[in-house]
């Protein structure tokens, strides 16, 4: 992957320094733009590489920070196993860093992770939950995510899930806007995902292509849109 004509360029002339990240001031931003495509091939090396000297940068420099670094880890089930990030994982609050893993199923978590994957689930102060097709996932939400304590007979306990893994997987459909939040040692949630397209004024968001605005908001947006160009027009007027 070194002799990626991308990954020549980046790195023959770059001024990124990822103690910069860890530096009490605060208010740097280090964005990791790839195409879905190479980074699912070609560039997954680079990644995974420059993810593994992030973390241990961390590691090196002693001390916390009063306001963490947050890493956000979008490709979690595409670029492959990071080395050191299922160790690192649990630590990194005390070395000032907070990490955000997104990854598509549990059997992709469960590939590139065999033996900790389930760590990752158990050490997370938060896990969001979101709809998928994936029944694995949708088994253990229902069995270990909603499971709660029963009176059985004689007297006993057994663990009951509160709804079923096809309930689940309804619940979390997209269209509903459902979602699931765990915590550590808590109940978990049932919540409403926020979709700005639907739940955010107009004014509040520009419209893109991937969300077709409804014919309702269209008009409001226009309505809006003429009463800003007769405020301007009417405060240029001497």
């Amino acid at each position: 992957y070194h002799l990626h004509p991308q990954v020549r360029r980046i790195s023959q002339n770059n001024d990124i320094l990822f103690t910069d990240l860890k530096d009490a001031r605060g208010g740097e931003i280090l964005y990791l733009a790839l195409p879905a495509g190479e980074m699912r091939s070609a560039l997954a090396p680079w990644v995974r590489q420059t993810m593994a000297v992030l973390l241990k940068t961390f590691e090196l420099i002693p001390g916390g920070l009063r306001h963490p670094c947050h890493i956000y880890l979008e490709g979690m089930g595409v670029i492959g196993a990071i080395p050191g990030l299922a160790e690192a994982a649990p630590l990194l609050r005390q070395y000032g860093a907070l990490l955000t893993g997104i990854v598509q199923d549990l059997p992709l978590l469960r590939r590139d992770y065999p033996d900790s994957w389930t760590g990752f689930l158990a050490n997370a102060d938060v896990v969001t939950w979101m709809g998928g097709e994936d029944a694995e996932t949708m088994n253990y939400i229902s069995n270990h995510v909603l499971s709660s304590r029963a009176l059985g007979a004689p007297g006993g306990a057994t663990e009951q899930p509160m709804m079923t893994p096809d309930q689940t997987k309804r619940f979390l459909d997209y269209e509903r806007g459902n979602a699931i939040i765990s915590f550590a040692g808590k109940r978990p949630w049932r919540v409403r995902s926020l979709r700005h397209f639907v739940d955010l004024s107009v004014s509040d968001y520009a419209t893109d292509r991937e969300h077709a605005e409804q014919p309702q908001r269209a008009a409001v947006r226009h309505l809006l849109a003429q009463a800003r160009r007769a405020l301007s027009s009417g405060a240029a007027r001497p």
